[in-house]
This record gives C-alpha cells, structure tokens and sequence, in this order.
C-alpha cells in the first residue's frame, strides 16, 4: 500500500511540473508570437501547478480550480474569436465563473477536501457531496467544452491536411482536455467510511486516477512543449522552413507560373531583387508554415499554381505590415493582408468571382484560427 501511496505522489508531483513548464512555455510564446490568448492556457497551466501550494482551508478555496476559469477565456479567444457563436461562450464563461464563486464560497463554509483525507461522517455525506459536485461540474463543464472544441479543430486539420506533427499535436490536445474532463468522474467512487485507506476500492480508483494523471501530464507536454526533434520523430517527412520557402514562387505579381514576361504585371530585374530581400528576411518558421498552409487552400479553391500564390501572400504581408512582420503577425494582421493587399494582387489573375473566392477564402481562415495556434506553438 505504501508504494502505491508514494506512486500517487510522485505522479502528483510530476503533474505539477508538466504544468509548470508548459505554463511558461506558452506564456513565453504569447510574447513572442502575439497570439496572446496562448496566456490563459498558460496561467491555467501555472495555476494548476501552484494549487499544491493551498494551505489551510481559505487557501484551497482561493488556490485550487482555477485552472478551468483561465481555460474558458482561452478556449474562447481560440476557437470562437470573430464567430456569432461567441455569444454561447459567453454563458458558458458566466455559469464557470459562477461555480467557481460558489467553489470558494462552499469550501471555506465546509472545509472539505477532494478526495476526504478522513473518514466522512454520515451527517456530512450530503456537504462532501455537494463539494464533489460543484467541483465536477467546474472541471467538467470547462473541460467537456474544451474538448468538444479541441475534438472539432482535430477533425479540421485532417481534412484540411495539416502537416502530421500539427495533426497529432492537436490530437494530443484533444486526448488532455478529454482526461481532464473525465477524471473527476473518478472523485464519486473514493469510499468515505471508516477504514477507508485499507479498502481495496480505495486503491483500484487511485490507481485510476494515478493512470489518468500520469497521461496528462504526457500529453499536456507533447502538446505544448514540442522541439523540432520531437516533431521529426512524430513526422519523419516534415520539411525545414527553408524547404518549405523553397518551394514558393517568390517573384512578385506570380510572373513565372502566371502571365509571360513582357506583360503587365510580369516580373522585373527589382521584381526579382524584391523576391531575394523577401526570402532573407523571412526566417520565421510560423509565417513560413502559416503561409504555405493558406496558400495550398487558396490554390485548391482558384486553380492558380500553389507556389506562385505562397509567394504573393508572403510578398503581401510584407509590402502591407513592412519588416515587423518578418518575426510574427497576429491572426487579424494575417486576415487584414488577405482581404487587402492579397486581394488586390490576387484579382489581377482571377477570371471572375473574386468576392466569391474571398468569401470561401475568409471562412477558411475562421474556421482553422486554431489550426494556425497547432501551427505556430
């Protein structure tokens, strides 16, 4: 019994620092990538880790859960930025915070832990099992609609052919949240009577709770904390940034593959030499894979060469946002360039439906803002 005590704690333990490190990875590339929403999934992370620091019984009411309050405003930001479904995030955001004033409330009223560090006497079953519930239905609600949306962004990447690292990190992403949203189911089936730490049931939903732990805390790195080399590992055919640039057609107004030389809108010897600066400015491997994912989907829907039209939308983001865009832009400055510079680049090759190619083009970019999050992490 006492190794599998000290198995419960070292998984405990380990939880702890997977957030940790996960939490500051992402706060550090919410800086740097802008994509600031990455910071409530990183404070959540942070939380998570700092709720084992809880001491006494005001402590835990103000320390523990938290995590899935800062989980709904990222889940939010993420998925439901710019959509008329926001307006159902936010009632969903509302009953989470509202559970999550009662959890305070109710935690510092009964001074019950999850699960009970003693036996619960009878008068007391219904106070401890009101706590459980308020509990449950704060991670559960938070995170059953996390994984629904994590569930959703998975399928997207699929059909949209997502490299194969992006598709498995969102199926990490979607395997996390549905361990978290499933584990305090778990919390119903630890006994309460006496001798309750010498009951065999005790140990066989510990043990389920130390497998569900240990999972998590797997995944939650895999998921957020992904090297290159791991992402070679997960997907031996990924190209390089400078493999993937390679294949762009990086000759302004799409001469080589559009019009023939010596027409309005081919290529010049400043063309050209507009072409190079592009190229060695723009090392930064989450525009690179953010443009050539775009630029597939454009060239699938117009039947314009995929090449010429990478090369034109990252020409784009630079003529429209100049040399701060060489290192990181935001989802609305990439939306911006598209439905500005882009569009205005791109109709001088489109025949006909123009609006109707950007339409597509704009739903596009609604529907994967989280493909881009897999893409840019």
């Amino acid at each position: 019994m006492d190794g599998i005590t000290n198995l419960v704690i070292i998984a405990f333990f380990g939880q702890v620092v997977a957030s940790a490190i996960a939490g500051a990875f992402l706060l550090f590339r919410a800086v740097k990538t802008r994509y600031y929403y990455l910071a409530f999934m990183g404070i959540g992370l942070l939380l998570q880790a700092t709720s084992i620091l809880s001491p006494g019984n005001i402590g835990r009411a103000l320390l523990n859960f938290n995590y899935p309050v800062a989980l709904v405003f990222f889940v939010k930001e993420a998925y439901f930025k710019g959509k008329p479904r926001a307006t159902a995030a936010n009632v969903i955001i509302s009953v989470v915070l509202a559970l999550k004033a009662l959890q305070v409330i109710e935690t510092i009223v009964l001074d019950m832990t999850i699960p009970a560090t003693a036996p619960v006497p009878e008068d007391k079953l219904g106070a401890y099992y009101f706590h459980v519930v308020v509990a449950f239905a704060l991670l559960g609600i938070a995170f059953s609609w996390y994984f629904a949306q994590a569930r959703k962004t998975l399928g997207e990447s699929r059909r949209n052919k997502l490299p194969l690292w992006a598709i498995k990190r969102n199926q990490f992403i979607t395997w996390s949240a549905g361990i978290f949203a499933a584990t305090p189911a778990l919390w119903f089936l630890f006994p309460t009577t006496p001798g309750m730490f010498e009951s065999p049931w005790y140990y066989i939903v510990g043990s389920a709770g130390l497998t569900l732990t240990v999972l998590f805390s797997v995944l939650i790195m895999l998921a957020w904390v992904t090297p290159e080399s791991i992402k070679r590992l997960m997907d031996p055919k990924q190209l390089s940034t400078k493999e993937i640039l390679a294949r762009f057609d990086l000759v302004p107004g799409m001469a080589s593959s559009m019009k023939p030389l010596g027409t309005p809108g081919a290529s010049t010897n400043s063309d050209t030499d507009t072409a190079r600066t592009v190229s060695r400015r723009f090392n930064s491997p989450e525009i690179i894979r953010i443009v050539d994912y775009i630029g597939q989907y454009v060239a699938s829907i117009t039947g314009r060469p995929a090449a010429a039209l990478k090369g034109l939308l990252l020409i784009s983001i630079e003529k429209e946002l100049g040399e701060q865009s060489v290192h990181n832009l935001t989802f609305s400055e990439l939306r911006a360039v598209i439905n500005n510079t882009f569009k205005a680049q791109l109709s001088q090759f489109l025949v006909s439906d123009v609006e109707n190619t950007f339409g597509k083009i704009n739903t596009f970019l609604g529907d994967n803002q989280a493909n881009f999050m897999a893409l840019i992490v």
